[in-house]
């Protein structure tokens, strides 16, 4: 019998990007907590990791969670399938789960596990039966499990919540004065909403009316956009470039109206 896995430590709780073999896809972004770091494997599990740090529901998320092998060796041997094990040690190797998602909603944090597979291969016969030892393991702890492939994210989506939400800390390299937080905002917004001008053009103009540093002004809508003060159409390609249409949130409007009494 296969000896049990000793490359990965019985206290480790999460894989890393330098625990699982990559194809230059993997990397390693800031989570809900801008201190949590989150692994991430692929390009694909980067796109949904985005999608989901979008959403003002969630309150934390945690990638490659490690299942106790002793649990997932039991649920193959139950079902009559083979356990993954390192093809050349044959030692039980570990499995995982790409996502674990608190949610917060009707007054309490619900937890949920995602797994992030390209469609094409949920037509392997192998990698649906290590899926169902990862389902019947979440299943038997009571939290919902579910498979997410390339249909379910969307693409203009994910690029355009990783672009905002690099900007969703102020950043010493762009600073806006708190200040000065609502003049500029003002000026940006009146200066996009009248100006035929691509939203670069817009924010290069009020950088050299406030006398900022040019790309100042073009953080501070990123930031907007990342602290949901201002509403852009997601599913549409943000281009800087381009001319952009963009509405004050409730929330920014009522910030505007107490500013004005």
């Amino acid at each position: 019998m296969p000896r049990r896995s000793s490359r990965i430590s019985k206290s480790k709780l999460n894989l890393t990007v330098r625990d699982v073999p990559s194809k230059g896809l993997s990397s390693r972004i800031s989570g809900v907590d801008p201190s949590e770091v989150l692994n991430l494997l692929s390009g694909l599990e980067r796109h949904y990791c985005y999608s989901v740090l979008w959403s003002n529901s969630v309150q934390k998320v945690e990638t490659q969670r490690i299942l106790p092998l002793e649990e997932t060796l039991k649920i193959a041997e139950r079902i009559g399938v083979k356990h993954p094990q390192d093809q050349i040690s044959k030692e039980w190797y570990p499995m995982s789960t790409d996502f674990i998602i608190d949610i917060r909603g009707d007054g309490d944090v619900r937890k949920i596990a995602r797994s992030v597979k390209p469609a094409n291969q949920l037509n392997s016969v192998r990698t649906m039966e290590k899926l169902e030892i990862e389902r019947l393991y979440w299943k038997e702890i009571d939290i919902d499990w579910g498979i997410v492939t390339e249909q379910q994210i969307s693409i203009n989506f994910a690029k355009n919540a990783e672009y905002f939400l690099s900007c969703l800390e102020k950043s010493e390299h762009a600073p806006i004065p708190q200040s000065l937080f609502f003049q500029v905002e003002s000026e940006l917004f009146q200066e996009i909403q009248t100006s035929a001008n691509s939203l670069s053009m817009c924010a290069l103009n009020i950088d050299k009316r406030l006398g900022f540093q040019p790309g100042t002004c073009l953080w501070f809508v990123r930031h907007l956009v990342a602290t949901k003060n201002w509403v852009v159409d997601m599913e549409v390609l943000f281009e800087p470039s381009n001319k952009i249409e963009i509405q004050r949130s409730s929330t920014m409007l009522n910030k505007v109206g107490e500013q004005a009494q």
